[in-house]
């Protein structure tokens, strides 16, 4: 199809402007691509540059990484924005290669092992299942992630082909996956609107969603199946819009079908909105189409859909109901305080160790949020306007979903069900931004100043949301041991310790630790760590009460514990996550003063505890007397 082909179905009215400045196709139609490349190229050594900066503390590597970003992104935006006949090719081309871009971004961040919470756990279960060679394995870390296994399982399949390990293996099926959703959506978008240059940009715009380029590019579930599912809406849409026989739809509604079965044992979530999605879509071809087979073609997906993911909540006992749930629910109630003046909001900006977001990085993330709420109203209201097709009527309802979204964000639950939302609900925002900026022009902006100014404006809501989703500037850029922090409280003393216990204290040891050595116990070490999340007991007095009695010995042996991990390292400061175990812990998000030393050490003073291993910061001790009551 040529980049100015219009499908079956798209928006009817596009009232694009006939020319644009500068237009021209050389090199075989792939125009500007190669000088883009090596432009972006240059935008990633800069931002290598500052993150090796910042792991020497050396203050000038942050401004480097943030310049570096803005030459990664800005001139190929531009480049979308600037021509309306831009060869499909370029067009494509220019995606993938800003995908790849910053997928290397996120990798370069810590380019030789994994990082985050999620990614750990994970790869335990990848582990599991290379290890054993069965599903469904007992991961006290993240206990929903062994019933969604398809990261894992595609994870080992590369490890098998290739002999690469499964680290390595995890980071090329990610890399991959973020390539098929570039494309995906690009492909999506254009089917849907029938423009090649909206597609372009809505895509782009897409990608300035906050979690998109660190936490979607971390190796966890959700990382796979969100690409996944937009080649489901992609494939669904070339079934929709394929004339009025089933003969000629078939092949699609089958491919379809079979993606939406993937997604659903890929993740959860994602099955979960991608279902209420197509749902939204069916309701809006039955309001607008006059086609029946795509009303049809759209219930067999939502049907198929929801058996599919009602079979795997009953094969899997609702687990994943039992795990969302919660969240959900105490967000709710919290907001239901915070409106009724019987709690107070989140505070923004601050992380829970006392820093504080730079003033212009607020700026920036604020202004990101106001332009979006600012930016969706001349694409509705052109939708509202325009007879458009289901597909478009059905994002735009979608994208009004981030308003309640953004009021979720006052209390401290609800910013975590806001988070996992964002990148659901910028499929709409994508969509009706791209056509406010493609559809609307003030009439006092020449075209050039409009151009100019539209790519400034995407720039902004780039750097914003990298800054709203990436968290303060201790978790996006490397440096040294903070407490708590993830992944700059992650050293190779804890990695040594944690395969110190693997080779001598044997697997499967049942070890209570706190949130960072219970990932490198549970991973490095091959640990069985207890959590609140899997044994519903809270191990977190065991080291911050200053003496040992009897409610520390009931948790020893409720839990059956054989090892504690105390890292003398919590004294030293107060916990940036906001909790140094778990977020059960009595004093999570509201630590005054750090865990003392002395409880930490208690354990030192009991004559029926053995001092096991000793690092000088992490001490392991052996508990195993205890339990048998000596």
């Amino acid at each position: 199809m040529s980049a100015e082909a219009v499908p079956q179905g798209t928006i009817e009215v596009l009232a694009l402007p006939p020319a644009s400045i500068g237009a021209r196709t050389r090199g075989g139609g792939w125009g500007y691509l190669p000088e883009l490349s090596l432009l972006g190229a240059v935008g990633l050594l800069m931002v290598a540059v500052g993150y090796t900066r910042s792991r020497a503390s050396e203050g000038w590597g942050e401004p480097l990484f943030w310049w570096g970003l803005v030459l990664i992104f800005a001139p190929i935006v531009f480049r979308l924005f600037v021509i309306q006949t831009l060869d499909r090719r370029e067009r494509l081309g220019l995606l993938l290669v800003l995908q790849v871009l910053l997928y290397f971004v996120r990798m370069l961040q810590y380019p030789l092992a994994y990082s985050s919470f999620d990614e750990f756990a994970h790869w335990r279960t990848a582990q599991d299942i290379a290890a054993t060679g069965h599903l469904f394995q007992d991961n006290s870390l993240l206990t929903i992630s062994p019933i969604y296994p398809g990261l894992e399982l595609v994870t080992n399949a590369v490890s098998d082909l290739t002999g690469l390990s499964t680290y390595l293996s995890g980071r090329i099926v990610v890399g991959f996956a973020h390539l098929l959703l570039a494309l995906a959506l690009y492909l999506l978008f254009e089917r849907v609107t029938g423009s090649a240059r909206l597609a372009g940009i809505a895509a782009a715009l897409y990608m300035t969603n906050p979690h998109y380029v660190f936490f979607d590019a971390q190796y966890a579930y959700e990382s796979i199946a969100l690409p996944m599912a937009v080649f489901v809406l992609f494939v669904a849409a070339r079934a929709v819009h394929l004339g009025d026989t089933l003969r000629t739809r078939l092949g699609f509604i089958i491919a379809a079908i079979i993606g939406v079965w993937t997604v659903v044992v890929m993740h959860h979530l994602t099955s979960y909105a991608l279902m209420g999605f197509l749902l939204l879509w069916m309701l809006a071809s039955l309001l607008r189409s006059r086609r029946t087979w795509d009303s049809v073609s759209l219930g067999i997906f939502v049907l198929l859909g929801l058996a599919s993911v009602a079979f795997w909540l009953v094969y899997t006992q609702s687990r994943a109901l039992g795990y969302l749930g919660p969240v959900v629910t105490s967000a709710v109630h919290q907001l239901q305080l915070i409106l009724a003046g019987e709690a107070a909001t989140r505070q923004l900006f601050h992380d829970y160790g006392g820093d504080v977001t730079p003033l212009w990085q607020r700026v920036m993330a604020s202004g990101s949020v106001g332009l979006i709420l600012v930016g969706i109203v001349p694409g509705l209201y052109w939708i509202w306007r325009n007879r458009v097709n289901a597909a478009v009527l059905a994002l735009a309802v979608w994208a009004l979903l981030y308003i309640p979204s953004q009021a979720l964000r006052l209390s401290q639950a609800g910013i975590e069900v806001a988070d996992r939302a964002t990148e659901f609900i910028f499929l709409g925002l994508a969509t009706v931004l791209a056509i406010s900026m493609t559809q609307v022009r003030p009439n006092v902006l020449t075209r050039r100043v409009a151009i100019w100014a539209l790519s400034i404006l995407a720039t902004v809501l780039f750097i914003g949301g990298i800054v709203a989703g990436s968290g303060p500037d201790w978790e996006r850029f490397p440096g040294p041991f903070l407490v708590s922090a993830d992944a700059r409280s992650l050293t190779q003393e804890g990695i040594s310790a944690a395969e110190w216990a693997s080779v001598n204290l044997g697997p499967g040891q049942r070890v209570a630790t706190d949130r960072v050595n219970s990932v490198l116990m549970a991973t490095y070490g091959r640990q069985r760590v207890i959590t609140s999340l899997d044994d519903n007991i809270d191990a977190s007095p065991l080291f911050t009460s200053l003496t040992f009695d009897d409610t520390d010995l009931n948790i020893l042996r409720d839990a059956h514990i054989g090892y504690l991990v105390a890292d003398l390292r919590l004294s030293t400061g107060l916990p940036r996550r906001g909790f140094y175990f778990s977020e059960a812990e009595p004093d999570a998000f509201f630590y005054t003063a750090p865990i003392s030393r002395a409880a930490l050490t208690k354990f030192d003073d009991l004559s029926n505890v053995n001092r096991v291993f000793d690092s000088g910061n992490i001490v392991i001790y052996d508990t195993g007397a205890l339990l048998n009551g000596t």
